[in-house]
């Protein structure tokens, strides 16, 4: 009975949104700023992610030291509950499956679709890229900050 009650909360604590800090490099040169998903903001970098969706979102890695080569600028960072972040490797609400279809036996996902309905229930989307790159792809204005 006892072992039930902290298998259960501890299955309680996991579910809880937990802060996360995710970070962006920029060449702003400000303190602080807003990052705007509107796409007249978009770099160069971000207008080539935009042909595999024109959604509006703008990106950040999930480890300051684990990012694309290319990137360059000042390292900002925004902390945001992991709570409002989908993570497209456990698909718990289904939205890849349900963007994915198969054309003649090739899986083909429909990724403004599926951008589309994450989020209308998220503010951000957890993939990989490369492998081993963790990228959050953010929906709304958000605050960084400069990291020192």
């Amino acid at each position: 009975m006892m072992k039930e009650y902290f298998t259960k909360f501890r299955q309680f604590l996991s579910e809880q949104a937990t802060p996360v800090t995710l970070y962006h490099y920029s060449r702003v040169e400000k303190e602080s700023f807003v990052l705007d998903p509107d796409p007249k903001y978009r770099t160069s970098h971000s207008r080539r992610e935009f042909e595999t969706s024109p959604h509006p979102r703008v990106f950040f890695y999930t480890d300051a030291q684990n990012k694309e080569p290319l990137i360059q600028g000042d390292l900002y960072s925004a902390t945001v509950d992991s709570s409002k972040i989908y993570d497209v490797s456990k698909d718990v609400d289904g939205f890849v499956a349900a963007a994915t279809e198969d054309q003649y036996g090739t899986q083909i996902t429909y990724w403004d679709e599926f951008y589309e309905s994450v989020s209308e229930k998220y503010d951000g989307v957890f993939y990989t890229i490369h492998g081993d790159i963790g990228v959050v792809a953010w929906f709304k204005p958000i605050e960084v900050t400069r990291v020192k």
